[in-house]
């Protein structure tokens, strides 16, 4: 899985930008790409090991987004420590 194509010049970004819920609870994802047919690529960066703890953050993250009006949102985890890309489904 390759990313690259969420790291081009000219997109709309949003680094570590809070995100409030109606509930009043804040998610704060890494990296939120905005694309002009109302779609949103989250990019998560995680140091350690994988763990299933990280795919559900994404979906919490997604479900916040679908609540904001975006049609569909690609989810990916970047293990930095070595270099893994994983694409949530």
């Amino acid at each position: 899985t390759t990313i690259s194509h969420l790291f081009q010049d000219g997109m709309n970004v949003f680094s570590e930008t809070s995100i409030l819920t109606e509930g009043g609870k804040v998610f704060r994802p890494d990296r939120v790409v905005v694309h002009k047919d109302n779609t949103a690529s989250l990019v998560d960066y995680k140091t350690g090991n994988e763990h299933n703890s990280h795919s559900h953050q994404m979906y919490q993250y997604e479900e916040v987004l679908i609540k904001l009006g975006f049609k569909r949102v690609n989810k990916y985890i970047v293990y930095l420590n070595n270099g893994i890309i994983k694409k949530i489904n």
